[in-house]
């Protein structure tokens, strides 16, 4: 269905890779148009989500408390955005699910270690401890703009009885 200008599909399992591809380009400068519309109306609002953001950030530094966690650190926060919230421990596959439980979703962002990825396959034969042992134990904690100090509390609250 088109409305106005735009191609709206109800079912995507019943689009074939051939129209998909044919999409891409047409009406592509439509859609550059309203991103743009958009992205300029949500930039009159970045500093503030910046600055919650950094509020988030700064709570969970402040209050997470479990040894068996390691925060990140950094030297001036207002050089910071936190687009994520990324902590590690070695418990992170049942911190996940533990969190989970309670309705935190909580992600791994780059689940794969680069020299493990089809993309450098070249690499894969290299041994990296390192690099495979934070690759197991990363998690991205919940920050986001909208985030509510009782839901950040909540957060912190549940990661520290998990891992007290």
């Amino acid at each position: 269905m088109i409305k106005n200008g735009i191609e709206f599909v109800e079912d995507l399992e019943k689009i074939t890779k051939s129209e998909l591809l044919s999409m891409k380009g047409v009406g592509k400068k439509a859609v550059d148009e309203i991103q743009a519309a958009m992205l300029s109306v949500k930039l009159k609002y970045l500093d503030n989500e910046i600055k919650n953001r950094r509020a988030i950030a700064n709570y969970y530094v402040k209050n997470i408390s479990s040894q068996n966690i390691q925060l990140p650190s950094w030297e001036d926060i207002e050089s910071h955005v936190f687009h994520v919230f990324v902590i590690r421990t070695k418990f992170r596959d049942q911190l996940q699910q533990y969190l989970k439980s309670k309705n935190i979703i909580c992600i791994v962002h780059y689940p794969i270690a680069p020299h493990n990825q089809e993309a450098f396959s070249s690499f894969s034969h290299y041994k990296l401890p390192i690099t495979e042992s934070i690759h197991n134990e990363v998690l991205s904690l919940p920050i986001g703009p909208t985030q509510t100090v009782d839901q950040t509390q909540e957060i912190v609250f549940e990661i520290n009885k998990f891992l007290s």
